[in-house]
């Protein structure tokens, strides 16, 4: 209280704000019961005086913050009481739109996050953009873009943080699909696809691609053997002559597929005699040198 020698009374002022947001213009106003001719309001960055009591003031730093009011009444006396403001960070209002939200493909499409929604009563410093809560980016701009690596409902968030490191979070969900075939590839380990019975033919489809992953390789190596496999390579020894034309369907994870063959043939070696080169007539045993050759 303050005893005023204009009027021999005690009077007990009020500020009528005692809170206020960091960055926001604030009406601070006093309520007293005597007449007072002018307020002198102090505050850390300026000096500011009125003849009603209110005033307009924008608090640039977080924290209790004296305000100190001097008063002068009709009069001439004056008097000051101070009053603690606490300004706080004001929150920022994110926003998060997606420029598809279904029938997005994965590993394929790209989709752009918008964030410029968002809103502020000060300034937003930086976006940081999360798909299933796993961070992908952060930037100054309220846009990027996304491609996703996973099927089914994704969650993409922005979080948006202003100058006093206020933040606030929103969301979206995004569908991600998987339509699209593999496109299967078969080479063999011999550029002439030729083989003799008996020898390991490997068969080697590590040249397929899909947009997402393949999940099985189904060999169907011609004579009736069929292997599924994660395995994109497969050994396989062919005990019959013939033409083959072994076949692999690659097949995704999200069922796609695809399938492709090739062409290649088995014999027997062929035997030709060396030693001796004259010709034997009779039982007596001859020695023979050979050499086993492709036809």
């Amino acid at each position: 209280a303050a005893a005023l020698d204009q009027s021999r009374s005690t009077v007990e002022p009020a500020i009528d704000t005692t809170a206020a947001d960091a960055g926001v213009e604030t009406t601070l106003g006093v309520t007293i019961d005597h007449p007072v001719e002018t307020y002198t309001w102090n505050f850390p960055d300026r000096t500011v005086t009125t003849e009603t009591p209110a005033v307009t003031h924008t608090f640039e730093t977080v924290g209790d913050t004296p305000v100190t009011v001097e008063f002068e009444d009709t009069g001439g006396a004056v008097f000051s009481e101070t009053y603690e403001v606490a300004v706080d960070a004001p929150e920022p209002t994110a926003a998060i739109t997606a420029s598809a939200t279904d029938d997005v493909e994965v590993g394929v499409d790209t989709i752009t996050l918008d964030a410029s929604g968002a809103t502020d009563p000060n300034e937003i410093v930086e976006y940081q953009w999360a798909v299933n809560g796993d961070r992908v980016s952060n930037t100054t701009d309220p846009t990027t873009d996304v491609t996703f690596n996973d099927v089914g409902t994704q969650t993409v968030s922005v979080t948006v943080e202003n100058i006093y490191g206020a933040t606030d979070t929103a969301t979206t969900d995004v569908t991600v699909e998987n339509t699209i075939p593999p496109t299967a590839a078969l080479t063999t380990d011999q550029e002439t696809a030729t083989y003799l019975v008996g020898e390991s033919v490997v068969l080697n489809a590590s040249a397929t691609t899909d947009n997402h992953e393949i999940e099985t390789y189904q060999f169907a190596v011609g004579d009736g053997t069929t292997v599924n496999t994660s395995e994109p390579v497969l050994t396989h020894t062919y005990t019959e002559t013939g033409a083959y034309t072994p076949t692999v369907t690659a097949v995704d994870t999200g069922g796609n597929e695809d399938a492709t063959s090739l062409s290649l043939s088995v014999h027997d070696p062929e035997i030709t005699v060396t030693e001796p080169s004259d010709r034997f007539v009779g039982t007596d045993t001859v020695p023979l040198e050979y050499v086993l050759s492709e036809t």
